[in-house]
């Protein structure tokens, strides 16, 4: 189909050519903004920590007026049968690559099963449930701290002395854009060195209160019919320690900030995809107004009507075909050289297949519409009529 397209236009290459580069720029575009807009959901949901329902903070305390002698690690691991738990305002430490250091704070987490949410990764993965677990060395960082530390995905980095793998970005992928994941170093539970879990310990029983009494912070990821129960199964389990247990579940999903952020993306990105869509539609139009005479002479020699729109249809298809292969080889080759360029107008060449296939199957539709519609047209009319007129 595409190799009959190619010869039936050898005598008109640059229109061709033409045809075939104005798709290409149009479906890239389109596949930008859409990925702009879905790239911004994903970061107002990551603000919000996803499903606000399926999450709440949770204070565990003891009892300010006698020296807690429990272990808060263990209370985090037991509330982890149940759902995820993450760690947070936990003191800054030092991660290394080589003899570069900086500091960071620990996002600890454990989990026993996959969560109903994660946070966003703009390349690479999550931990995963059997690293979470059983303690992988494995770890996430923001943009801005690989960028610092000058590692990759896949590359090494030291906590306490230990090597952990880099397995993902948590948030934005580019530095200018502010994450609340930038100077935070996610690592499984689980899989922190004795030295740093001992000083962890300490941490939490004397440097945030200073009286001697547990006080840490968690995020808790369990249903909110369970909740309730599960903390009161947990304070009861730990009563010895004389533990407390304070939760607040959130009550909005967004706020109005993060409405108005995917809002003004939303309102900005339609306008220039209407505009490619239009490139679209008019270059399939005028294509085939070029073609008036050919398409004529095609009848008068006795082609049917059918065939004439099938042919039509044909290199169409062959045409989109042919720029969205080119669109994506760009976006595939050309997002290491061009993201850190784009990421200053929040913009990215981050290939998703669904959304890709989504611009193709519009890009067919319209130039479809557009083809059709005045084929039919010039096959309408009179033979001499139109080619009078040419």
């Amino acid at each position: 189909m595409i190799r009959k397209t190619l010869y039936s236009w050898k005598r008109k290459k640059f229109n061709l050519v033409t045809i075939i580069l104005v798709i290409f720029f149009c479906i890239t575009i389109i596949s930008m903004m859409v990925n702009d807009i879905f790239i911004s959901a994903k970061e107002s949901k990551d603000i919000s920590m996803g499903n606000v329902e399926n999450y709440t903070y949770v204070t565990v305390s003891s009892d300010s007026r006698e020296m807690f002698k429990g272990d808060a690690v263990e209370i985090v691991k037991a509330m982890s049968k149940y759902g995820k738990v993450d760690m947070l305002k936990l003191n800054a430490e030092s991660i290394s690559k080589g003899n570069k250091h900086i500091k960071c704070k620990p996002y600890l987490t454990i989990f026993n099963k996959e969560p109903d949410y994660t946070a966003y990764v703009s390349k690479g993965r999550y931990i995963n449930a059997e690293e979470a677990s059983k303690g992988g060395k494995v770890a996430l960082l923001s943009y801005k701290t690989l960028k610092d530390l000058n590692v990759f995905i896949n590359d090494y980095i030291e906590f306490y002395g230990e090597k952990y793998k880099v397995i993902g970005i948590l948030g934005p992928n580019h530095v200018e854009q502010d994450s609340q994941w930038n100077e935070t170093v996610v690592l499984p539970l689980n899989s922190v060195p004795k030295a740093y879990l001992e000083k962890l310990k300490s941490e939490l029983i004397y440097s945030n209160t200073g009286s001697g009494c547990l006080l840490m912070s968690l995020i808790y990821r369990v249903k909110p019919a369970d909740c309730d129960n599960i903390l009161k199964i947990a304070t009861e389990k730990f009563n010895k320690d004389k533990i407390r247990i304070a939760s607040e579940r959130q009550k909005t999903s967004f706020s109005s900030g993060e409405v108005q952020t995917g809002i003004s993306t939303f309102i900005l990105s339609i306008p220039i995809m209407l505009v490619a869509i239009f490139v679209i539609f008019n270059m399939c139009y005028f294509w085939i107004e070029d073609r008036k005479r050919e398409i004529t002479i095609r009848k008068v020699l006795g082609a049917t009507d059918k065939s004439i729109i099938s042919l039509v249809r044909r290199q169409v298809i062959s045409v989109v075909l042919i720029g969205s292969v080119l669109s994506f080889v760009f976006q595939l080759t050309m997002r290491g050289y061009l993201d850190d360029i784009l990421a200053k107008d929040s913009l990215s060449l981050e290939f998703n297949f669904t959304n890709f296939v989504l611009c193709v199957i519009l890009s067919l539709f319209i130039g479809y519409i557009a083809t059709i519609i005045p084929a039919k047209r010039v096959i309408s009319m009179d033979p001499a009529e139109a080619l009078r007129y040419e």
